[in-house]
């Protein structure tokens, strides 16, 4: 018999040939019965091999749910019996490796009339930083039945790459406050940066740097206030600090309040990764990626200017030249300022002269954050009103400092000085008494000496000194003006005409600072009284005469005696006693 070819998978066939009579006279003798094997055929327990050629899986140690990954092993053919596949991991170069995976080799078993199975690599997670790197997964043996792969059958390899890991490039950030500063000499900004993790390969950080005056945000901050735009900074291979050291530009004014910001940006690497590997997840930037560096007193240079916005200083001229005292303030006490200034007068009674000098400098020392500005009143004994000038800062230099808009002037105000209101008296060389009928007048001057620049307001006051009383004259209270420039002004008084006898009354007329207003106060200087005599008058002492005027007397004879009384009578005034003296005459 013949035994033909196919290609039915099929193991090993058994077949019994059997002899028997088909005549009877045929005779059949031992053995009757042959048996015929036909050997398994056509890989009935299948050719072991990976599912594809070039399969390859990633590993992430770093994540959770990518450190392990399958490879599918198929059985092409026949998928009869079990099958147990021997594995194992290689390195790039064959050898097989002993670590980095939970199992580097094993085995993975195939049941009977199964086509497929797959074995699990893991990576171990570790702390040590690590570049990507290549492995081979190899099918080495196959027991129990079937066989591996040969040539174009199917791949008994498969790639294995580990992507890089705990931050095998670094992660970069700025290091502790400590190590960022700003410095006054020399004027510079200081940062550093740290590398941690791993410190593989060269690397190259962008950073901005930015001043942020106060009230400003982030955003608004400038970067023109450094000399120069920072570079790059560059880690070398295995390098983990960085430290920079940057200028600030000699015009710029760091204001208390204000800040230094400092942000990384971006880093990448410079130096190749292993070729073929997948992008690496390091260098990175960390979380400590800005740093603030807060301008203090003793770091900001800012404006300079009068301690207060509205500073008003008044002084009293003095016998001889006095100084006044103006306190200059600076948002700072960063570096050598000289201060310039210069008076304006702002009334029209102030004169270049009534100051020693119009204009100077005033220097601040570094590290101080006030200085005195002194300015120096000048002595006359001329009288004059509040005179007022204002001391204005015009410049500060060097460059880094600047005048301050809002407090870059002071007034001062000298006082009126000298009486320039003058002093008030009647006439020094007019007479202190005036006598003046009823019915008459009196014009009685005052004067003013010394300054006459300012108004000037006295009342002139008439009281009785044993007079009846003050409505006799009139008025009883006269109230001067002494405008400016007057030097005499006069007071007219009336005695009033009546018909009452009276006798001789004086009266006091005095002169007051008047009250009205403190604005108007004079000084009054002797004389400041004198006196008014009103004469008696209206028959004060009476008007006499005898009643009747005519008496018939008789003669007298030598027994008897005639006689007529008269009567004295007094009439009008009735002041005084008085005694009548009279005569006959024929």
């Amino acid at each position: 018999s013949w035994v033909f070819h196919d290609t039915i998978l099929a193991g090993v066939e058994n077949f019994h040939l059997e002899c028997f009579r088909q005549l009877r006279r045929s005779v059949v003798e031992d053995p009757q019965i042959a048996v015929v094997t036909i050997p398994a055929n056509d890989d009935p327990n299948g050719v072991i091999s990976f599912v594809s050629v070039g399969l390859s899986r990633t590993l992430d140690e770093d994540s959770t749910t990518g450190r392990t990954a399958t490879f599918p092993v198929q059985r092409s053919r026949g998928t009869f019996g079990s099958a147990v596949v021997s594995w194992r991991v290689e390195d790039s170069t064959g050898t097989p490796v002993t670590t980095q995976f939970q199992q580097t080799s094993g085995t993975v078993t195939i049941a009977s009339g199964v086509p497929s199975a797959s074995v699990a690599l893991t990576v171990i997670d570790d702390a040590l930083p690590e570049e990507a790197q290549f492995y081979v997964l190899r099918l080495t043996n196959v027991t129990g039945g079937g066989r591996l792969a040969q040539g174009s059958e199917g791949a008994l390899t498969a790639n294995v790459v580990v992507e890089d890991s705990d931050d095998v490039y670094g992660i970069i950030s700025f290091a502790a406050d400590s190590q960022q500063s700003i410095t006054s000499v020399p004027r510079q900004v200081h940062l550093e940066l740290v590398r941690t993790g791993g410190s593989v390969g060269s690397l190259a950080v962008t950073y901005s740097v930015v001043y942020v005056a106060p009230g400003q945000t982030i955003a608004q901050g400038t970067s023109t206030f450094l000399t120069n735009p920072p570079p790059a900074a560059l880690f070398a291979a295995g390098a983990t600090t960085f430290s920079g050291d940057f200028d600030i530009a000699p015009g710029t004014i760091l204001e208390v309040g204000g800040s230094v910001v400092a942000t990384v940006n971006t880093v990448s690497l410079t130096s190749s990764s292993p070729v073929g590997a997948p992008t690496p997840s390091s260098p990175s930037v960390g979380t400590r990626n800005q740093v603030t560096l807060r301008i203090n007193a003793s770091l900001a240079n800012g404006a300079i200017g009068f301690a207060s916005a509205s500073q008003n200083v008044r002084v009293n001229e003095s016998s001889t030249a006095q100084a006044v005292m103006l306190q200059l303030q600076r948002q700072g006490s960063s570096g050598q300022a000289t201060i310039a200034w210069v008076i304006r007068g702002v009334s029209s009674t102030f004169t270049a002269t009534d100051v020693i000098s119009t204009s100077g400098t005033v220097q601040m020392d570094d590290g101080k954050d006030t200085a005195i500005l002194s300015i120096i009143i000048a002595a006359d004994v001329l009288p004059e009103l509040d005179e007022q000038f204002n001391v204005d800062i015009t410049s500060v230099s060097p460059s880094n400092q600047r005048v301050d808009p809002l407090a870059n002037s002071a007034a001062v105000i000298i006082l009126n000085n000298d009486n320039p209101g003058g002093f008030i008296s009647f006439d020094q060389d007019g007479p202190t008494s005036f006598t003046v009928v009823e019915g008459a007048s009196a014009n009685i001057a005052l004067t003013r000496t010394g300054g006459t620049l300012d108004t000037r307001i006295v009342d002139v006051i008439v009281t009785n000194a044993g007079a009846t009383g003050t409505g006799d004259v009139i008025p009883p209270l006269k109230r001067i003006v002494f405008g400016v420039g007057d030097t005499v002004r006069s007071v007219t008084l009336l005695v009033t005409d009546d018909t009452e006898p009276e006798l001789e009354e004086t009266f006091n007329v005095q002169l007051r600072s008047s009250s009205i207003s403190a604005a108007f106060a004079a000084t009054l200087i002797s004389p400041t009284s004198v006196t008014l005599v009103v004469p008696k008058n209206d028959d004060a002492n009476g008007i006499f005469a005898l009643s009747p005027k005519t008496q018939i007397i008789l003669e007298s004879t030598s027994t008897t005696s005639f006689s007529r009384n008269f009567t004295v009578t007094r009439t009008g005034g009735l002041f005084g006693a008085v005694s009548a003296y009279w005569n006959i005459t024929s």
